[in-house]
């Protein structure tokens, strides 16, 4: 199974951002592989591949973290990896400590598994090319990110199957906060 561990978000965040990538969809200028609504998650860390077992044992392991909901805001618009080169579009995160903690208490208790993702962003979309790229870039640098703020109440583990039409992600275990 392909997992990791995220934040589901709330709908009125998911409606924000769906409504922020229609404003940027000009296929004039660039073609992007925008991230479906469903699909917006704040992800914590990603583990890859692990056996049905091992996902047994992780699920057990994380259900004695002990930490308080928080609140999150949307921050700036950005791109990676930066400078020249945009290859993700996304949105940052403003207030990320508490969120930084949990990343840490989910790195603990999976010591040696997967990928750590620090840095809080909810990824919009992934650039395949530009057609007009200063364009693009006079669009995203006049972009006014709404701070959208929200509470963090609990953390997914979250399974992901890839598709022809993209991955889809079901969470597997929910843990409350």
């Amino acid at each position: 199974m392909r997992i990791f561990f995220g934040v589901d978000l709330p709908l009125e965040v998911k409606d924000y951002l769906y409504e922020l990538e229609n404003s940027l969809k000009d296929l004039s200028i660039a073609k992007i592989q925008w991230v479906p609504k469903r699909n917006f998650h704040l992800t914590l860390k990603f583990l890859g591949e692990i056996s049905e077992e091992k996902v047994k044992i992780i699920k057990l392991a994380l259900k004695d973290i002990n930490l308080s909901k928080f609140r999150l805001r949307l921050g700036d618009f950005g791109y990676f990896p930066g400078g020249d080169r945009i290859n993700i579009l996304w949105v940052g995160l403003e207030n990320d400590e508490p969120l930084r903690e949990l990343q840490k208490l989910i790195d603990e208790k999976t010591i040696g598994l997967g990928d750590l993702k620090l840095g809080s962003h909810i990824t919009l979309g992934r650039v395949k090319f530009f057609k007009k790229k200063k364009e693009f870039l006079e669009k995203i640098n006049k972009l006014d990110i709404r701070n959208l703020e929200f509470e963090v109440g609990s953390f997914c583990l979250f399974e992901s199957r890839l598709s022809k039409d993209g991955p889809r992600y079901y969470i597997l275990e929910k843990y409350k906060l």
